[in-house]
């Protein structure tokens, strides 16, 4: 068993009601594992290491598609910051979490996006820019069932990614993760002015590195448009060059665009933070060492390296009551 220690401090002695709940500030429960809190998505590894363990590899894919929206490419492209983090790092090496994620999609036979009858809605959005951001926030507001329109100057999607990915392999999962979604694409149409894409509740601009901006601002200095005009939201590699991280911050704009039509207020999506997890060394185990990193996982090798994971969680309150321990359950 390995546990994993609250800030706070058992005493063994009787405390009042008050000091009970004052102890609770500090409660770790809820707080995010190592790898959660270093990842760009906050992708929940530990939801996938269940799954694993269960041999329920579509519902790991499920879990993985919906944080990253594209699986397949981020499995290929991510540069693995959850490693680096890892406690298993010092214990026989840090768990393979991108060799998993890649081993989930290519052991998920049914890759079709589930499709939710969503309600038709009236706000409109208009996306400059047919890159894997662009992309990605199409999927999401489309998903939702909002008027969607794309501009892309060229007459391929997929952006920066051509230079990263020259194959085109890439292809596969946009088309994949955007089918039976309702929107508009325009191939071929450069954007010059920002007139040639209005009407639209809201403008989002991901034009690439070195692209043009139209006036639209990044989430820092974001402010509430004026009524009939459009909220404008730059994104993508516009302000950062990394292919996973621009997608991750796009992703949160995603949300924040969603949040603005249903609520007209502009609410920022939550941030990672340093996790505040700590750990007790002295009761961990080396159980195991990790396979060749890169190297294609079978599902028995699969099941073996998703049982080194420590399930990073604290467990203070269960190891310290004999009830909670009981029952297994806290």
């Amino acid at each position: 068993m390995v546990h994993f220690a609250s800030l706070s401090f058992y005493k063994g002695e009787s405390m009042a009601l008050e000091d009970y709940l004052d102890n609770f500030k500090n409660c770790l429960e809820k707080e995010e594992p190592f790898c959660r809190s270093a990842c760009p998505f906050r992708f929940d590894v530990i939801g996938m290491m269940e799954r694993i363990k269960r041999g329920a590899y579509r519902g790991a894919y499920q879990l993985y598609r919906d944080r990253v929206v594209f699986p397949e490419i981020v499995s290929i492209l991510c540069p693995k910051p959850c490693e680096a983090v890892c406690p298993r790092k010092d214990y026989g090496g840090s768990l393979r979490i991108r060799d998993l994620e890649k081993a989930v999609v290519e052991n998920t036979e049914d890759r079709t996006p589930t499709v939710f009858n969503v309600p038709k809605k009236e706000k409109t959005l208009a996306i400059i820019g047919g890159g894997i951001s662009g992309l990605a926030v199409l999927a999401r507001l489309a998903a939702k069932n909002y008027k969607v329109t794309l501009y892309e100057k060229s007459h391929r999607l997929g952006g920066h990614l051509w230079e990263r990915l020259p194959g085109g392999e890439f292809l596969k999962d946009m088309e994949n993760q955007l089918s039976g979604l309702d929107y508009t694409l325009k191939l071929g149409h450069e954007v010059k002015d920002l007139k040639e894409v209005l009407p639209a509740s809201a403008v989002f601009v991901a034009t690439g590195k070195g692209g043009q901006l139209f006036s639209a601002s990044h989430e820092d200095d974001l402010l509430v448009p004026k009524e009939g005009e459009p909220l404008l939201v730059a994104g993508g590699r516009l302000f950062i060059d990394d292919d996973i991280y621009s997608l991750s911050d796009s992703l949160d704009k995603a949300v924040m665009i969603d949040n603005y039509f249903r609520t007209g207020r502009i609410i920022p999506a939550k941030k990672s933070e340093k996790t505040k997890t700590v750990v007790d060394k002295k009761t961990w185990l080396f159980d195991g060492v990790k396979g060749k990193e890169g190297q294609p996982l079978s599902k028995e090798e699969m099941l073996k390296e998703a049982q080194r994971c420590f399930l990073c969680q604290c467990d203070f309150c269960r190891t310290n009551c004999d009830i909670l321990e009981y029952v297994d359950k806290w």
